[in-house]
């Protein structure tokens, strides 16, 4: 009798593996140097192999708080809440990974664009698009927070072109997370055209 292992490779994800282990009874006669094995009945053991889950869920859509007259002064609409966005990873490679967020130029019903995501606000009066995810609310369904962190508040600009929003380092991020209550701002310059404003936002996983 006596313990041993099986090291198994080669296998191809999203499978399942049937394996049958036989074990053996041995008698030996020390007398004629004559050994017979007795073979037992198989123990069946079935091995699935599956491909673990890296993915991210938003809300579809979104509105800012309140529509906005139109004025001959600058102003900022606010979203206060964007949604809870989910990021799961079990792929179990602990690689760590990033969530960041891209946007566009707002167009009109219309189709035209009509109102910048990336200029410079009230530097020279064009639109300007914000996020704040240094002041949402982050936490851990599965997994642990550690070295797991929320990216810092920023705006769009001509050199940013993405902005973080959950970031965690190599060896770590594994399990289940949500980012709440992060806002949204759009600098508005003066006089807008008086129409229902649409922007794409993207959330990358990667």
């Amino acid at each position: 009798g006596g313990n041993g292992s099986i090291t198994v490779t080669g296998l191809s994800a999203d499978n399942d593996y049937i394996f049958n282990i036989w074990s053996y009874d041995t008698y030996c006669q020390t007398a004629v140097a004559n050994c017979t094995q007795n073979k037992n009945n198989a123990t069946e053991i079935t091995l699935k192999t599956r491909t673990g889950n890296f993915d991210t869920f938003a809300s579809s859509s979104q509105s800012f708080n309140e529509s906005l007259s139109v004025i001959f002064v600058s102003q900022t609409s606010t979203m206060s809440n964007a949604g809870a966005i989910k990021v799961v990873d079990d792929r179990g490679t602990g690689s760590g990974w990033t969530l960041n967020l891209t946007a566009s130029d707002w167009k009109a019903d219309i189709g035209a664009v009509q109102l910048d995501h990336n200029g410079n606000g009230s530097d020279n009066n064009t639109g300007k698009l914000c996020a704040f995810p240094g002041s949402a609310s982050l936490s851990a369904e599965s997994g642990s927070l550690t070295n797991v962190s929320k990216g810092t508040n920023d705006c769009f600009g001509a050199s940013v072109g993405t902005i973080d929003l959950i970031t965690a380092s190599g060896g770590f991020g594994t399990g289940t997370y949500w980012l709440t209550d992060m806002a949204l701002e759009q600098f508005i310059p003066a006089n807008p055209t008086s129409q229902v404003y649409t922007t794409t936002i993207v959330f990358t996983l990667q």
